[in-house]
């Protein structure tokens, strides 16, 4: 495995290796978290050592990173941009409508309580601000070897997602896709395997299998 590099390739804080910076600013654009995020006072919820973070802090005004373990690498991660906390996803300890938007990728699998996060997550929330929840699809064929299976997380499956989010936000679209994670490939396989997955999107019939489920929410108060 290679050792984890650290750069100052942007101008706030530091950085995970580009094959990491590639995924999650190719993840961002084709859900639209750009657009979504820009300018704006952000929660990162189960953000693990802060890499998200750093790459959501290029675009928006703040980013508060919060896990229920509180990781060395936030020392190094945390700037005037972005900020961490250790807390639970059931009792966030923000005020009624702190954040422009809420942030949430392979989070919900992990936490027993959910519906106390999604209670907690539309506290925090400001009317009619974005919330985007990003998980595993659980059948996706790689997923359900490499991370079900061997690693043993409980994915959801994309009825199952779909079903949990739609009872608890009405006002909801969803967004299924091909985007793997770099898994330690160099950065010129990571680019043809990209190029790969956006010809995979387009074959629809393939959609219960993609690897993420995506759900882009409207905080209606």
């Amino acid at each position: 495995m290679r050792k984890r590099k650290f750069s100052n390739l942007y101008k706030y804080g530091l950085v995970l290796e580009k094959e990491s910076q590639v995924f999650f600013m190719d993840l961002y654009k084709r859900v639209e978290i750009k657009n979504l995020f820009s300018n704006k006072k952000i929660l990162d919820l189960g953000c693990g050592i802060g890499a998200e973070p750093i790459v959501l802090s290029k675009f928006a005004k703040l980013v508060v990173g919060v896990d229920i373990i509180e990781h060395k690498e936030w020392e190094i991660f945390k700037s005037r941009k972005i900020k961490f906390q250790k807390a639970s996803s059931t009792k966030l300890p923000f005020k009624d409508n702190a954040f422009d938007g809420v942030y949430l990728k392979d989070l919900l699998h992990h936490i027993k309580g959910i519906n106390k996060t999604f209670e907690e997550i539309k506290r925090v929330t400001k009317a009619n601000g974005d919330i985007v929840i990003v998980e595993a699809n659980r059948y996706n064929p790689i997923f359900y070897v490499y991370v079900t299976t061997l690693k043993g997380h409980d994915h959801f499956t994309q009825n199952e997602f779909k079903d949990l989010i739609k009872n608890n936000f009405p006002n909801s679209k969803f967004i299924y896709l091909e985007a793997y994670p770099p898994f330690r490939f160099p950065m010129k396989v990571y680019k043809f395997i990209q190029k790969i997955e956006k010809k995979i999107n387009r074959i629809h019939f393939l959609r219960s299998i993609f690897c993420y489920n995506v759900a882009i929410i409207k905080n209606i108060k």
